[in-house]
């Protein structure tokens, strides 16, 4: 049976200009993909969007890549210019699963933002779990961890810690980066286990279609079991819960925070993947004038393109080094993210291990405040952040 696409000739203008192409993007959501364009035609588009009926919900600048999002009742259309490969990605939702905006995100504030890393339990290296309190008390989530009993237990004892209300716990978003199991795991087990203990007002994520995990190029890992697993977990949060596909360049506003989207694996089309990893949802926390990059499992591949896209525009003031510390990326990334404060997703024997990467040496010889934030215990930052000068004290544990 042929795939239908909610992208046609008769729901979007023509594009005039560049090579067109449509990718399935998984999830019911299609991408219309012009390569070999320019600004000018993008804008010619733009211009006959406005001309079929929709309205600028927002549009944002960063590096030269222009993200817009046009409405029209009840279906949004976001598109993303590229300079860097002149190219523009188009896709389509509905309204209803938009960001909200700055101007929209009105809520009171109760409690001081902070950043909470869950550690892993029991004592591993692997795994991912942050959790991030808004000014209004409300939880954003990335990932989780491994699906043990012991990981998704502890996540709900640290949301308890994190909310200013452990009676009732409210998470306005629980992003999950990518399809591996030591990223969302505990998240599909929490969703077996103690759904009735909180609310999840969103789960936000961009996984890619089981052709490309079936077909990666480069990881041994060929299968699409980790997507179909929580595929299969997150129909069971409908319909209280949404479940919304993420779109690089939105940003969601929570109050007086907000969660960034500054790269998914739409960045990567129209290649075929070649690391699962490269899927990796990355994230810039916004709290208090402090800005915090969640890299997850970012790769080489991956890595560069974020730098070709963005370059100076990834400057941040912490950054999580990517996949706990393992092959972690370019050098060149984390010179451009430039960030005083290294959060390690890992445990004291992993780091020895990891300690003497070049990847690793750069972003440690940049950092002024180092934390192992996978370690034994919960790590906790609250924000406004001044820096410790604690990189001393962190080389000591190595040393020992």
């Amino acid at each position: 049976m042929e795939k239908e696409y909610r992208i046609t000739d008769t729901t979007l203008p023509k594009y005039q200009g560049g090579i067109s192409s449509i990718i399935d993007t998984a999830d019911g959501i299609d991408m219309l993909l012009i390569q070999s364009t320019n600004k000018y035609e993008y804008e010619s588009f733009c211009k006959a969007l406005k001309e079929d009926g929709y309205s600028v919900y927002v549009t944002r600048i960063l590096n030269g890549n222009i993200y817009t999002t046009f409405t029209k009742s009840d279906v949004f259309v976001h598109t993303h210019y590229a300079p860097s490969n002149n190219t523009v990605k188009i896709t389509m939702g509905d309204v209803a699963d938009l960001p909200v905006r700055k101007q929209d995100a009105i809520a009171k504030n109760i409690c001081q933002p902070k950043l909470t890393f869950v550690s892993q339990k029991p004592d591993t290296d692997i795994g991912l779990a942050v959790i991030f309190t808004l000014s209004d008390g409300r939880l954003v989530v990335l990932d989780g961890g491994m699906p043990n009993v012991e990981n998704h237990e502890g996540l709900l004892e640290a949301m308890k810690n994190a909310s200013p209300d452990k009676d009732n716990i409210v998470i306005a978003g629980w992003y999950l980066s990518h399809a591996h199991i030591d990223h969302h795991g505990a998240a599909w087990k929490f969703i077996e286990h103690h759904l009735d203990k909180v609310k999840i007002e969103a789960f936000i994520l961009n996984y890619t279609t089981n052709d490309q995990y079936e077909n990666l190029t480069e990881d041994s890992w060929k299968k699409s079991d980790d997507a179909q697993m929580i595929r299969a977990a997150l129909k069971n949060v409908k319909p209280y819960t949404k479940i919304i596909k993420a779109h690089s360049g939105q940003v969601y506003h929570y109050g007086s925070e907000a969660v960034e989207i500054v790269y998914s694996v739409e960045d990567y089309y129209p290649e075929q993947l070649n690391f699962n990893n490269s899927s990796s949802l990355v994230l810039r926390l916004h709290a208090k004038g402090n800005t915090v990059m969640l890299l997850a499992d970012t790769t080489h591949t991956s890595g560069a393109r974020m730098m070709e896209l963005h370059g100076d525009a990834l400057k941040s003031d912490f950054v999580q080094i990517a996949h706990h510390g393992m092959w972690a990326s370019y050098s060149q990334l984390y010179r451009y993210i430039n960030a005083p404060v290294l959060l390690w997703p890992s445990n004291l024997p992993n780091v020895k291990k990891w300690f003497n990467d070049s990847v690793v040496q750069t972003a440690l010889g940049i950092a002024e405040d180092v934390y192992l934030s996978g370690n034994t215990e919960d790590t906790v930052i609250e924000f406004p952040y001044k820096l410790k000068h604690n990189k001393n004290d962190f080389l000591e544990q190595i040393n020992n």
